[in-house]
């Protein structure tokens, strides 16, 4: 028998990336354990075929440092003591461990040091914390080494996007980062149509709520873009009480619908009416470099034409006949795409066809070959 064991501090019910793994190894007749922070209304234990989710301790969002240290902590010294109790009935072939934080990677360590281990870099810890907490210089230098520690206990070390394996190349040349973009599990988030033939034009916006994603923007823009067109927002962040207070100030709550955040088996369909999707991220170091948006993807996959805030790493991976770019800093042109898509089905039509070119060239297939010709490699 072939047994795994991710483990990752977040709520695996809307972590497509950890999903589309486990899907994978069940199907290939792996026994996957995981590990991960408590959901609400969800038991602590499931257990379906090839398949058992243990939940513990509670995740934070917020602004403390503090309180993300504590939170990351109570999470390791619980999930290490079920690792390790587990690892002594399963005795795992492996370990799949799933950043943030790295330092998460002990656990897995500490089982054997013959267990080999993947780390998984969702999301680059150095460049995100200094972006979100720039002001904090000690506690920043005490990230870039966690994280250089951490990859330091991989056997192997995995990315999300070409971006992301430029900068660990350059922060930690020692390492060769694979690449396993965060694409859409096309199982889930097929083509479909999604033209617009008068009505309602529904702009929509999944996921993280933060200030460097700008969801704040959509808002601004939609106060000045005719009321035919209003957005949908799904999901959950430190930010989104600012942006509810933000729609009741400027009287926008017959065209703007917050949802909180759902299974990512439940998107498609509240995707089905939507006629563009919006990415209008900040320009910072972790946004402009280390970031590919999931959301991006998934409407890309979907056949959702989208308006993207021309940030590099995005450019890397799409044409400019795949989006509606607007210049990051400038909220008058985010306006402008906005209108524009809204206006130009020609425009609609012109990324479509671009988007078709993106999904035949980047799909979930490829990736998947790649994480098992790791995972023979380091197993075998």
């Amino acid at each position: 028998m072939r047994n795994s064991l991710h483990i990752v501090a977040a709520h695996l019910t809307n972590d497509a990336r950890v999903k589309s793994y486990v899907k994978m190894l069940r199907r290939l007749g792996w026994q996957t354990d995981v590990i991960c922070y408590k959901e609400s209304k969800l038991p602590l234990f499931e257990e379906g075929e090839g398949l058992r989710v243990y939940r513990v301790t509670s995740k934070y969002q917020g602004s403390s440092v503090l309180q993300y240290i504590k939170t990351y902590m109570h999470f390791y010294l619980a999930a290490k003591k079920l690792a390790t109790h587990l690892h002594k009935k399963r005795s795992y072939n492996f370990v799949h461990v799933h950043n943030m934080p790295n330092f998460i990677i002990g656990i897995a360590r500490s089982l054997s040091p013959k267990v080999p281990i993947i780390l998984d870099m969702h999301d680059l810890m150095s460049v995100n914390f200094m972006t979100k907490f720039k002001s904090n210089c000690f506690a920043g230098q005490v990230i870039a080494y966690e994280e250089k520690w951490s990859i330091s206990k991989a056997t192997k070390l995995v990315c999300a996007d070409r971006g992301q394996k430029q900068v660990l190349t350059r922060l930690h040349y020692n390492k060769d980062p694979i690449v396993i973009m965060n694409l859409a599990d096309e199982d889930l988030f097929r083509w479909s149509d999604h033209s617009w033939i008068g009505g309602p034009f529904r702009f929509v916006y999944h996921g993280t709520i933060a200030w460097r994603l700008g969801v704040d923007r959509v808002i601004e823009a939609l106060r000045n873009l005719p009321e035919h067109i209003v957005f949908r927002l799904i999901g959950d962040g430190d930010e989104k009480e600012s942006i509810v207070n933000m729609i009741h100030a400027y009287s926008l709550n017959n065209r703007v619908e917050v949802l909180p955040i759902v299974p990512v088996e439940e998107l498609p369909g509240l995707l089905s009416d939507c006629h563009a999707g919006v990415i209008p991220s900040r320009r910072t170091e972790a946004t402009n470099s280390a970031m590919l948006p999931v959301k991006l993807l998934e409407y890309t996959s979907l056949g959702i034409p989208s308006v993207v805030s021309k940030l590099d790493n995005i450019s890397l991976h799409f044409r400019e006949d795949q989006a509606a770019f607007f210049q990051p800093e400038s909220q008058t042109d985010l306006k402008r795409a906005m209108s524009e898509i809204t206006i130009s089905k020609t425009m609609r039509s012109r990324i479509l066809r671009g988007i078709q070119d993106f999904n035949i060239a980047n799909r979930w297939q490829h990736g998947a070959e790649t994480y098992m010709r790791v995972v023979n490699e380091i197993t075998s």
